[in-house]
């Protein structure tokens, strides 16, 4: 038996948590900005995303989840939008892959 951090038994459905994280962007990141965004926006392509916005979106994402992004996962192909973001990280099967 591993001793550590246990992970969380918590799942989350990707579709919940891409509406989950359009809301947050559009809120908190997209401040006054006259955007729509949707799950395939480009978020850094299309400069919705810079390198002080992608911090709070981690901490957001991790606070969801239930437990940290490893360093090694926070590379820009799993960023690039809201829906690649929701399937990587959201659902059971993430759990075991991380």
């Amino acid at each position: 038996m591993k001793n550590g951090p246990s992970r969380s038994t918590f799942f989350l459905d990707v579709s919940e948590f891409e509406a989950t994280l359009l809301r947050f962007i559009n809120a908190e990141l997209l401040l006054g900005a006259n955007l729509t965004l949707n799950v395939n926006s480009a978020l850094f392509e299309d400069g919705i995303i810079d390198s002080l916005k992608i911090l709070h979106l981690l901490a957001f994402i991790e606070s969801a989840i239930g437990r940290p992004i490893p360093d090694e996962e926070i590379v820009m192909k799993h960023f690039r939008t809201v829906r690649v973001i929701a399937e990587r990280f959201a659902g059971e099967h993430r759990l075991d892959e991380i």
